[in-house]
């Protein structure tokens, strides 16, 4: 099938938040089009992201991406970032300077800032760290050497994109609900006897927007942003001196 060629940061973190953004659009269409039943929809969306996986990557990709600056300008800059920072004061200083002699000893050419430095220009001390952590990116892209700070990567990745689908997935979200009640109307006499398809459309489409207002928040997302920030610079300990 298609979708196996995709890795699996691919499949989880680009194509299935799209996925779970257009399931209530199917919901909804289930429940309009009678002779489409909820349970054979469900199946037949399941195999979707196989057949159009490369656009749907491409999709939740691009989405991420356009927020991501948003996020970080939320938390104050990029976890790996912050974490580097002389004056972040939530890190464990001895932590940080272990990090900061690691990554002098990989990039011997670069001139590491002091806190002084950072403090008198701290745009140019945010560069160099961004460059410091680009070369650890570019150094621990093998899953298999570096599972951690790929799984986390991964986690990341997911909830980043699908904060960046919110607003797409509100709006199916809520036409799925406006959808089954429209059919549960229907049945307001005897709702006890409604179609049970129709219900379980409904209470699918309200838990995805339940979801959508309250779990996935840029909160939601930090969390995994700053565990693979940190698994990431972990690595360097991993790394040879070049």
């Amino acid at each position: 099938m298609l979708a196996m060629s995709f890795d699996r940061y691919t499949m989880q973190a680009r194509v299935l938040p799209v996925y779970i953004v257009v399931l209530p659009a199917g919901i909804a269409f289930a429940v309009i089009y009678r002779g489409v039943s909820l349970m054979e929809l469900l199946s037949a969306t399941t195999f979707a992201p196989a057949l159009i996986a490369a656009l749907l990557a491409q999709i939740g990709r691009d989405a991420g991406y356009r927020k991501q600056s948003n996020l970080w300008e939320r938390w104050g800059g990029p976890p790996t970032t912050q974490i580097l920072r002389h004056r972040n004061s939530k890190i464990n200083p001895a932590l940080r300077a272990r990090y900061h002699e690691r990554l002098r000893r990989l990039l011997p050419d670069v001139d590491f800032p002091t806190s002084i430095d950072e403090e008198n220009d701290p745009i140019a001390a945010d560069d160099i760290y961004d460059m410091c952590v680009r070369h650890l990116i570019s150094r621990t892209r093998d899953a298999k050497t570096f599972p951690l700070v790929f799984r986390e990567n991964v986690n990341y990745g997911f909830r980043r994109n699908l904060w960046g689908l919110k607003p797409f997935g509100i709006v199916f979200s809520c036409t799925a609900i406006a959808a089954a009640a429209f059919r549960l109307w229907g049945h307001r006499v005897d709702l006890w006897n409604a179609p049970p398809g129709i219900v379980l459309a409904a209470i699918i489409a309200l838990a995805l927007l339940v979801m959508w207002l309250f779990v996935i928040t840029p909160g939601w997302v930090m969390i995994p942003a700053e565990a693979y920030a940190e698994r990431l610079l972990e690595a360097s300990e991993q790394l040879d001196v070049q």
